[in-house]
């Protein structure tokens, strides 16, 4: 049994934490649902098996993009979060 079977059954405190980069962003919740898609797209892509073990993690987002918006808004950049999301 691997580290990370052995970790999920014993209840592990664990979190994969995902972190956004310097740009405009969509809401948290919006941003974590496209972060989570695309990550489970790559793993049924090329780990189709481990796709329970994934779900079984348990996910954390560092959000920032509300502060980042802000600044970037300040300095005179547009963004357009029904374009973003629309991708």
């Amino acid at each position: 049994m691997s580290d990370l079977d052995q970790n999920i059954i014993a209840g592990a405190d664990h979190c994969l934490l995902i972190v956004h980069g310097m740009d405009f962003k969509p809401m948290a919740d919006d941003l974590l649902d496209l972060a989570l898609t695309a990550i489970v797209s790559g793993i049924e892509r090329d780990y189709p098996d481990a796709v329970d073990k994934f779900h079984a993690v348990r996910k954390c987002l560092c959000y920032y993009g509300d502060t980042t918006n802000e600044y970037l808004l300040g300095l005179g950049k547009h963004y357009d979060e029904v374009l973003d999301l629309g991708d």
